[in-house]
Parts: C-alpha cells; sequence; structure tokens
C-alpha cells in the first residue's frame, strides 16, 4: 500500500490517465466493448473490466507483456481477447466503444498512422495520452 502511495506521488500522471479512462468506461451506462492499444501488462484493463467493460481487447508489440496481461486478466475469462502484435497490421473485428491509448505515444515516432486507425475502429470514444513533446 506505501508502494502505491509513493508512486502516485512521484507519477500522478499514469494514475489520473487511467482514473480517466476507468471513469470513461462507467459512463457508458452499459457494458462497452473496450480496445486497448499497446495494453502492456493489462493493469488499465484491469480496472476497466471491473469498472464494467463487457469486452476488452488488448494489443501490444511485446509478448512478454502480453504474458503478464493473460496472468492479471485470466479472472474475466472469454470477456478478455490479447493479441500480440503491430496495431496497425493485426486485424480487428468490428468497432469499439471506448479506445484507449496510454502510454502507447510515448514510444511512437510517427503517431498519425496509430490515430487514423484508432478512429477508424472507434464507434464511441477514444482517450489517449501524449508526451510532453518539445
Amino acid at each position: 500500500m506505501a508502494d502505491n502511495r509513493l508512486q502516485r506521488m512521484l507519477r500522478p500522471g499514469l494514475f489520473l490517465r487511467a482514473e480517466a479512462a476507468v471513469d470513461l468506461v462507467r459512463a457508458f451506462g452499459y457494458e462497452p466493448r473496450v480496445l486497448d492499444v499497446g495494453c502492456g501488462s493489462g493493469r488499465v484493463g484491469e480496472q476497466a473490466l471491473a469498472a464494467g467493460a463487457g469486452e476488452y481487447v488488448g494489443i501490444d508489440f511485446s509478448e512478454p507483456m502480453i504474458e503478464l496481461a493473460q496472468k492479471r486478466l485470466a479472472r474475466f475469462g472469454d470477456s478478455v481477447h490479447l493479441l500480440s502484435g503491430d496495431f496497425l497490421t493485426t486485424p480487428l473485428d468490428g468497432r469499439f466503444d471506448v479506445i484507449m491509448a496510454l502510454g502507447l505515444f510515448d514510444y511512437i515516432e510517427k503517431p498519425e498512422p496509430f490515430a487514423r486507425r484508432m478512429l477508424e475502429l472507434c464507434s464511441g470514444t477514444m482517450i489517449a495520452s501524449f508526451p510532453g513533446w518539445t
């Protein structure tokens, strides 16, 4: 618990953006279909599912992160679909009520193709964080 408080003090942006995404999922009033681009270990996905996401699709280029997410999200069963691959080329079925890209753009040199594909897949709302470019 003390470690969590320290993390919140040192890196408040991580928690604020996750809280904003979870609030967005709750605001739908039904079980939205959620896509998490650059899902990492599934930490935000876990919160989104607990907040009422009906389906969660997480994609990340890192297989070790997907393995961590599988362990973290196993308790949510069939409502979770995790994919290891390139978001720009991995086939995804249908559209999503909520698309999250939290921390993704910190690692992307050319954000436009990612934002464009997110927009194509979105039937509701997108939430993303961006680094403080200088």
